[in-house]
């Protein structure tokens, strides 16, 4: 591995991390009813400051218990959880309600909050 290498890795890693701390709690907004969104929004933060510790003590645990894979672990496993992350939320996520609205497409904009809203409560969802 060389140096450039991991600057183009850490270039992609930051640039996608930025992304997501921009993304996130906008479509969280998005989505959450009003009495939740700030309570909800404050998700994105914690998840990331938890795994900066889990990352840390994963790091002392593989150090101790296997250094001659522990790099190999320190990278393979947030690589693991990112390629699930992005697999997971291409399947399972609907588009964002709010752009589905600015766009008027009511018929689509329905399905989606179907996904995350009981049936009575859609018409609530799309007023707030």
């Amino acid at each position: 591995m060389t140096v450039e290498t991991i600057i183009i890795g850490r270039f992609f890693v930051g640039f996608s991390c930025g992304l997501y701390t921009a993304i996130a709690p906008v479509y969280i907004r998005d989505l959450a009813p009003k009495t939740l969104r700030a309570t909800l929004g404050t998700f994105p933060s914690l998840g990331r400051c938890i795994g900066i510790v889990v990352c840390y003590a994963l790091g002392i645990l593989c150090t101790y218990v296997c250094p001659n894979i522990a790099w190999y672990i320190m990278f393979g496993f947030p690589a693991l959880l990112s390629f699930l992350q992005s697999v997971l939320l291409v399947l399972f996520v609907p588009e964002s309600p709010l752009e589905m609205l600015h766009k008027n497409n009511m018929e689509e904009l329905t399905k989606a909050l179907l996904v995350i809203y009981k049936e009575e409560y859609i018409q609530e969802a799309i007023n707030d």
